[in-house]
């Protein structure tokens, strides 16, 4: 009778540890999703805040931080020099007597169209408004040079070209040294070489009219 009901009980324990045992492994499975669950939770989390910081970089990048007063008022500066050193040296293709001067007037249209093309684009970058019109100091030295002729042309010409290249020289340069935008910093490093060697060239056939 006794070993009867030590088995009973033996096989109600069985019973009971089958019953427990599934339970348990529920359990686990169901802990187990709920752990990877909040795991792709943290990960789509961090993917999402480093979406935003991205976008805001960018953002800051597009928008990029307002221009200083040394960078625009060098930007217009040039612009306005560009458009005198191409009105003075189309003039000087038509009245010009000297062959070194035409072809350094020819020279001077090129560059200045040229680097008009790039300050026109920086200005964009940089939200600058362009001045649309000649200055009141061009307007001036156009009515003067053009009421002259021959060798009074030539070396009247020539003074003004090397008197700006002068001033440009000093402009790119303090660009180049002090200027806190990287364009246009790099865009005044890049210049200054050719600027220095218009001036230089300005001076020469300046000394060769003047000697006549």
């Amino acid at each position: 009778m006794i070993k009867q009901s030590v088995t009973t009980l033996t096989l109600v324990a069985l019973a009971m540890c089958i019953s427990v045992a599934p339970v348990t492994a529920q359990q686990d499975q169901m802990m187990q999703k709920d752990q990877m669950q909040k795991n792709q939770m943290q990960k789509d989390q961090m993917q999402k805040d480093q979406s935003t910081m991205m976008l805001r970089e960018t953002t800051t990048t597009l928008q990029g931080p307002p221009v200083s007063e040394l960078d625009a008022r060098f930007i217009n500066d040039i612009h306005l020099g560009n458009k005198k050193e191409v009105a003075l040296s189309n003039m000087a293709l038509q009245k010009a007597t000297s062959s070194a001067i035409k072809q350094y007037a020819q020279q001077m249209i090129d560059y200045h169209k040229q680097s008009d093309g790039k300050i026109v684009q920086l200005a964009q970058m940089q939200k600058v408004n362009l001045p649309e019109g000649p200055s009141t100091s061009m307007h001036s030295v156009m009515d003067r040079l053009s009421a002259l002729s021959g060798s009074s042309f030539d070396k009247a010409y020539m003074d003004e070209l090397v008197e700006d290249h002068n001033r440009n020289v000093y402009v790119y340069r303090m660009q180049a040294e002090r200027g806190t935008d990287n364009d246009v910093r790099a865009f005044a490093t890049q210049s200054l070489p050719e600027i220095e060697s218009h001036l230089a060239s300005a001076r020469s056939i300046s000394q060769q009219v003047a000697s006549k």
